[in-house]
C-alpha cells in the first residue's frame, strides 16, 4: 500500500468510525429510554389490566351471590362492598405509593360528586368512546420527577352492573348495555428511577462506544502509520537501490554502468550520428599521494570537488560520470568542431590544476585527459576504451595535459596487447630464454662468474627488447613469477659449472615487501631454488637497484638480512645512475657495487670529471670492503681505466656478449684468461668465439 492510498484510507475509515460512534451516541440513549418507557408501559398496562379484571371478577361474584333471609334476633351479616367501593378502597391504599390508581367516570356515582377531568382524562375518555380496546398513555413531570400516566377503559361486563346503573334514578344514562364504557382506571407510575438507571447505563454505553471508537481510530491511525512507514521505507530502499544502480554515492555523478548505458542510447540516436560526441577521460595525477599523506577523507573530498568542477564546465546536454577512484569521464554532446572539443579538454586540465582548499589544506594536483574527438561508433564501451588509450598516452608524455585519440595510439595499443599476450604465453609455456654474460677479474680477465639475462623472441624468432617485455610483465603483475623462473633456471645452470664460478640474478623490486604470486616470500623462493639445484649459497649473487631502497626501507632491510642469512651475496646494480644516496651503503648489507655502464662510456668522451668520480667509487667500495664491478666495458681504453682505478671486476662486450646456456661450458673450457692476457695488444683475439647476440 503506497503513500497515496493510505492517506485517503485513514480519512475514510476514521470518518466511518466517527459516524458510527456519533450515530450510536445519538441512538443508544433514545433507544434505551424508549425501551425503558415501553417496559414500564407494558408493566403498567399489565397492572391496570389485572386490576380491571379483578374488578370485573369481583363485580360478577357480588352480583351472583344470593341474599339469604336472616332469622329474627340474629344480626344480618355485613354485605360485601360494591365494586365501586372496592375500587375506591384500592385507590385509597395506593395514594401514598409511587404507583397510584384512580377509578374515574364522568358519570356521577351514588353519593359522590363526579371527579374533575383534566386534559389527559378528557382525551382518554374521548379515545375510549371511539375504541374501547386501546390504552391511553402519556409522560408527565410532577414535582420534578417523570411519571407515566396510563388509562384503560372499564366496561359493563355483567347484566347485574347494567341493571344497577339503569336502576339508579339519578343516573344520567338510563340506557346502559353490556359492553358500554362506564369509566376508566387511571394509573400514575413513577418512572424516574428507571429512566435514571437507564440513562446511567446509556452513559456507560456511550462512554464505551466513544472509547471503542477512539481506540478503533487510534488503531487505524497506528496501523496506517506503520503501513505508511513501511511503504516509505520500501520506497526509500527502492529509491536507494535505484540510486546505487545509476549514480556514484560519493559524488552524485553517473556510475560507469549508467554512463555507458546513457552513452549507448545517445549514440543510437540520429542526432548523435549527425553532430557527433566527444569523450573526455580524466584521471587525477598523484591522487594516491594525497590519500597516503592526508588520509582517505581528504581524498574523498578532493574527488567530490573535482567532480563539481567538471559539472560546472559541462552543459545541460553533457554527461559526467565516475568510473574509478580518481577517474572520471565527460561525454560532450552536440560537438560542432575539433576546436570546441580541444577547448573543453584544455578547460578541464586548467580547472583541475587550480588549487583545492580542503579542510584547511591547500592541495594542488593536475589531470591527464584522454579525448575521443567526435568518434562515431555504435559501442559506448569502445569509445571509452579509445579515450582510455589516449589517457595513457597523456600520462606517458608527462601528465597535466590532454591527448586526442588517433590511429597511432590504437596501433601502439594493439602492439601492447600483442606483447602482453606473448609475455603470458612465454610464461605459461616456459618460452623465455636465459642468457649469461661473463663477469671477469679486472686485472687478469679471468671469468669469475656470469650475470643472468632474460631474453624473449617473437613468433618469427626476432628478439624483443628486454626493457619492453620486462616493463610489460611488471605492468601485468607477472614479474615475480618470471623472476622466480629465472632464479631457479640460473641456479640449475650454475650447479653444472665449476665451483669457483658464480651466477648473478637481477630481482625486480616487486619481489620485496610482499608475498609473491606463488604465495611465498622471497627468502623461501631463494632457499627452495638453492635446495632444488644443490647450488652453494655463496655462488649466488642477487642484484637489486637503488629504486627498491626508496620506499619501505625497514621492510626491505629485513628481507635483505634474511637473504644474507642464507649465505647469498647482495649487489647494488647500476650504482651512480639513480639516486646514489651514500646512506644506502652502510644501512644495507651489500657485498658488491656495480658501476653503471653510462659512467664508463662517458669517461671515454674526455670529460675530465668522470675518471675522478670512478676512482672515488672504487675507493669507496674498497673502504667499505665491497667488491666493485664496472659494467659496459666495450673498448681497451675503458678496460685500462677500470684496471687503473682499482676495480675488482669488469663486465662488457669487450670480455664477452650474453650467450645461451649451451655455450657457457665451451667458453669456460677455453683458457679465456690466458687469451685475455695475451690480447692486451690485440683486442680482437680476446673476444670469445662468436656467439648469438640477443
Amino acid at each position: 500500500m503506497g503513500d497515496g492510498v493510505t492517506t485517503p484510507f485513514i480519512v475514510i475509515v476514521s470518518g466511518l468510525v466517527g459516524a458510527i460512534v456519533m450515530a450510536l451516541i445519538a441512538l443508544v440513549p433514545a433507544t434505551m429510554r424508549e425501551a425503558t418507557i415501553d417496559a414500564v408501559r407494558r408493566g403498567a398496562i399489565d397492572a391496570a389490566e389485572q386490576l380491571r379484571m379483578t374488578h370485573e371478577r369481583y363485580a360478577a361474584t357480588v352480583s351472583s351471590r344470593p341474599r339469604l333471609p336472616t332469622p329474627k334476633g340474629v344480626a344480618r351479616p355485613a354485605e360485601p362492598p360494591s365494586p365501586g367501593a372496592f375500587m375506591q378502597d384500592l385507590v385509597n391504599e395506593t395514594r401514598a405509593r409511587p404507583n397510584r390508581f384512580e377509578f374515574l367516570s364522568p358519570f356521577p356515582w351514588p353519593g359522590r360528586e363526579p371527579p374533575a377531568f383534566d386534559e389527559f382524562r378528557k382525551q382518554a375518555w374521548k379515545t375510549f368512546q371511539r375504541d374501547p380496546n386501546v390504552v391511553f398513555t402519556n409522560e408527565e413531570t410532577l414535582d420534578g420527577q417523570r411519571h407515566l400516566r396510563l388509562a384503560v377503559p372499564v366496561r359493563m361486563t355483567t347484566q347485574t352492573c347494567v341493571e344497577c346503573h339503569n336502576g339508579e334514578a339519578t343516573s344520567p344514562k338510563r340506557d346502559w348495555a353490556i359492553g358500554d364504557v362506564a369509566g376508566m382506571i387511571e394509573m400514575l407510575k413513577l418512572i424516574e428511577p428507571n429512566l435514571v438507571q437507564t440513562e446511567r447505563h446509556a452513559t456507560a454505553i456511550k462512554s464505551f462506544v466513544v472509547g471503542a471508537g477512539v481506540f478503533a481510530i487510534i488503531l487505524v491511525v497506528l496501523l496506517n502509520i506503520s503501513t505508511v512507514r513501511r511503504a516509505r521505507e520500501r520506497g526509500e530502499a527502492r529509491r536507494r537501490i535505484e540510486y546505487l544502480a545509476y549514480y556514484d554515492t560519493l559524488t552524485g555523478a553517473l556510475n560507469r554502468g549508467h554512463f555507458l548505458g546513457q552513452l549507448d542510447e545517445w549514440l543510437k540516436s540520429p542526432e548523435a550520428r549527425a553532430r557527433g560526441t566527444a569523450i573526455h577521460f580524466v584521471d587525477l595525477d598523484k591522487f594516491k599521494e594525497v590519500n597516503d599523506t592526508m588520509g582517505h577523507d581528504v581524498g574523498d573530498d578532493l574527488v567530490r570537488e573535482a567532480v563539481a568542477r567538471l559539472i560546472k564546465l559541462s552543459t545541460r546536454y553533457d554527461l559526467v560520470g565516475r568510473v574509478g577512484g580518481d577517474e572520471f569521464v565527460v561525454a560532450q554532446w552536440k560537438t560542432t568542431s575539433r576546436k570546441q572539443v580541444e577547448e573543453r579538454a584544455a578547460a578541464i586540465v586548467h580547472a583541475l590544476a587550480q588549487p583545492f582548499v580542503i579542510r584547511d589544506n591547500t592541495i594542488t594536483v593536475s589531470a591527464s585527459v584522454g579525448v575521443v574527438d567526435r568518434y562515431i561508433t555504435p559501442s559506448a564501451g569502445e569509445m571509452l576504451k579509445c579515450a582510455d588509450l589516449a589517457l595513457y598516452r597523456a600520462k606517458a608524455l608527462g601528465r597535466n595535459r590532454y591527448v586526442v585519440f588517433n590511429a597511432a595510439i590504437e596501433a601502439e595499443r594493439a602492439a601492447q596487447l600483442a606483447l602482453e599476450m606473448r609475455v603470458r604465453e612465454a610464461l605459461d609455456r616456459s618460452e623465455f630464454r636465459l642468457y649469461f654474460q661473463p663477469i671477469c677479474t679486472a686485472s687478469t680477465g679471468e671469468i669469475e662468474g656470469f650475470e643472468t639475462l632474460l631474453r624473449l623472441f617473437d613468433e618469427e624468432g626476432r628478439p624483443i627488447p628486454p626493457q619492453e617485455f620486462v616493463a610489460c610483465a611488471e605492468g601485468m603483475g607477472l614479474i615475480t613469477q618470471i623472476d622466480e623462473w629465472v632464479l631457479r633456471g640460473a641456479c640449475r645452470a650454475a650447479a653444472a659449472w665449476p665451483r669457483h664460478v658464480t651466477v648473478a640474478v637481477n630481482l625486480s623490486p616487486a619481489n620485496f615487501g610482499r608475498v609473491s604470486i606463488t604465495g611465498r616470500h622471497l627468502r623461501r623462493v631463494v632457499a627452495d631454488a638453492l635446495a632444488e639445484s644443490r647450488l652453494e649459497a655463496h655462488r649466488l649473487e642477487l642484484e637489486i637497484t637503488e629504486g627498491l631502497l626508496l620506499e619501505n626501507t625497514e621492510e626491505v632491510l629485513a628481507e635483505l638480512r634474511g637473504l644474507k642469512e642464507l649465505g647469498v651475496s647482495i649487489s647494488l646494480d647500476d650504482f651512480g645512475a639513480g639516486y646514489s644516496a651514500l646512506n644506502y651503503l652502510w644501512k644495507f648489507p651489500f657485498d658488491k657495487l656495480k658501476i653503471d655502464g653510462s659512467f664508463v662510456r662517458a669517461a671515454q668522451g674526455g670529460n675530465p670529471a668522470l675518471p675522478p668520480i670512478l676512482r672515488a667509487i672504487a675507493s669507496l667500495g674498497r673502504g667499505l670492503n665491497l667488491k666493485v664491478c664496472a659494467e659496459g666495458v666495450e673498448t681497451r681504453a675503458q678496460a685500462d681505466l677500470i684496471v687503473e682505478i682499482g676495480a675488482h671486476q669488469i663486465q662488457g662486450y669487450l670480455y664477452g656478449r650474453p650467450i645461451p646456456e649451451a655455450e657457457v661450458a665451451p667458453l669456460l673450457i677455453t683458457d679465456f684468461a690466458a687469451r685475455a692476457r695475451d690480447a692486451h695488444g690485440a683486442i680482437v683475439e680476446i673476444a670469445p668465439a662468436p656467439a648469438r647476440v640477443a
